[in-house]
């Protein structure tokens, strides 16, 4: 029975636990600024640093029944872990040659972190001081008060200030409006919990004027990054800077300015953020972050930009704007709300995340995932119609974050026996089912049919045998 199963699945070996299908050999994509190792078995696992109990998520596996595949994948850099703080959204899964899309056509496409790495980080925290924020919204406390007191919960400061002391993190604290300034009056890099506190309770405050704010993401990811105190520090710690930024409204530089105006003035702030992120010159891991985010409601939620979109520099008045193209921002766009296609488009550009939120829960939320945790390695699970797992099929990871990376990894089913789908779990995922179980149901049917189909040769023979003796007699 062993020989028939492996001459059924077929005899070059290969074959993916608790599955009749067998993987190839990934390929890396040349030019790739990182390696994205895709785990190929077990033993690529072990040696990825994989813990034994998370095998299970970390090898492949191909559900053909549900339409699911799952792989496991590492980040390296010069062949060694990059941890990274990835989700769904800095990950592009395409299926043979197609994108799978989540939330389309019942695709769905879902990122799983494992191993978290607390990484020395500086924190570089750019706040709106624009008059706007003194304003007291419907919940009869104002802007910049929220901002106190999220930046002071608890949840906010341990991200910040994790008690790993092994960890090294520094916190700089700005505002901006036609210039940046250093909250207190003098550029410092904050190293304790307490110092951090004291200067958000005492010195946090607005400035009045216009909101620079694609000028002061220039400055926070450019010319501090080269201020003596700021370059020092992160060598000295070999620490990664991570800048967040928040505004309640939209880029304004001028009382007619409009949006439309602000498309041109974008595209040469995602210009430098390719730069100052990718250029030739650039260690990789001293790239800075950017995180927006927007404090009330959002104008322009209808606007939706693909990831192609959100890579590109060059920003386009409809695109950016909508049917608002005209509208000026003084006194009109800005009682809406925020430019949250702007926050959107410096987060893409920028490695990081875009938030939306209205209280101070909100944006301690905000804050907390800004210093998100790097993971050692991902599991990444993706479901398609279970058409397209029939035939052969090569899956391609692509990252785009924060670093370009990119391998494929190529599946061949067989084309003779299948193996179960999976139990369904509460997650709405499948649990592989052990392939001696498959094994149970399947070889006794085959071995009936085997014997049924040799049966009927030999009665046929018998037969024969016996009726050409009576001939002969």
């Amino acid at each position: 029975m062993a020989v028939l199963l492996a001459l059924l699945l077929g005899c070059d070996g290969g074959v993916l636990p608790g599955t009749t299908v067998r993987s190839g050999t990934q390929e890396q994509t040349a030019g790739s600024e990182l390696e994205l190792r895709v785990f190929e078995d077990e033993g690529d696992c072990v040696a990825g640093g994989v813990e034994d109990s998370s095998i299970g998520g970390c090898t492949p596996w191909v559900g053909r029944g549900a339409g699911e595949v799952r792989l496991g994948f590492q980040t390296r850099w010069d062949g060694q872990p990059f941890p990274l703080p990835l989700s769904s959204e800095h990950v592009k899964v395409i299926h043979q040659g197609a994108e799978v899309l989540h939330g389309q056509s019942g695709m769905q496409v879902e990122l799983v972190p494992h191993d978290p790495r607390p990484a020395n980080q500086l924190f570089v925290l750019v706040i709106d001081g624009s008059g706007s924020m003194n304003e007291v919204d419907a919940d009869g406390v104002s802007r910049i008060d929220k901002v106190r007191r999220s930046l002071l919960k608890e949840r906010v400061v341990d991200g910040f200030f994790p008690e790993d002391k092994s960890v090294k993190t520094g916190v700089i604290l700005l505002t901006f409006t036609e210039s940046v300034r250093p909250v207190g009056g003098e550029l410092q890099v904050l190293r304790d919990r307490r110092s951090f506190r004291q200067l958000v309770r005492n010195d946090l405050s607005t400035l009045g004027g216009w909101t620079h704010l694609y000028d002061a993401v220039e400055y926070a990811t450019g010319d501090l990054m080269q201020e003596e105190l700021v370059a020092q520090w992160l060598g000295a710690n070999d620490a990664l800077p991570t800048v967040v930024v928040l505004t309640d409204g939209f880029n304004n530089e001028q009382a007619s300015d409009t949006c439309g105006d602000n498309a041109s003035r974008l595209s040469e702030l995602l210009e430098h953020l390719q730069t100052v992120r990718r250029g030739q010159k650039i260690d990789m891991r001293q790239r800075p972050s950017v995180y927006s985010v927007g404090l009330g409601r959002p104008v322009g939620a209808r606007i939706t930009l693909d990831a192609d979109e959100l890579q590109q520099s060059e920003v386009k008045k409809r695109t950016l704007c909508g049917k608002r193209v005209g509208m000026r921002i003084d006194g009109d766009l800005e009682r809406y709300g925020i430019d949250k296609v702007s926050l959107d488009w410096i987060a893409a550009s920028g490695g990081g995340f875009s938030f939306v939120k209205q209280d101070p829960e909100g944006l301690a939320e905000a804050f907390a995932g800004a210093a998100a945790e790097r993971y050692r390695w991902f599991e990444l699970r993706y479901r398609v119609d279970p058409f397209y797992l029939r035939r052969a099929f090569t899956t391609k990871v692509r990252l785009d974050a924060f670093a370009n990376a990119e391998a494929s990894l190529r599946f061949e089913p067989s084309g003779w026996l299948d193996a179960p789908g999976g139990e369904p779990r509460d997650d709405g995922w499948s649990e592989p089912v052990p392939f001696r179980r498959t094994a149970a149901l399947v070889l006794p049917v085959i071995a009936a049919l085997l014997g049924i189909a040799y049966g009927n040769a030999a009665l046929y023979n018998a037969f024969r045998a016996l009726f050409r003796r009576r001939r002969r007699r």
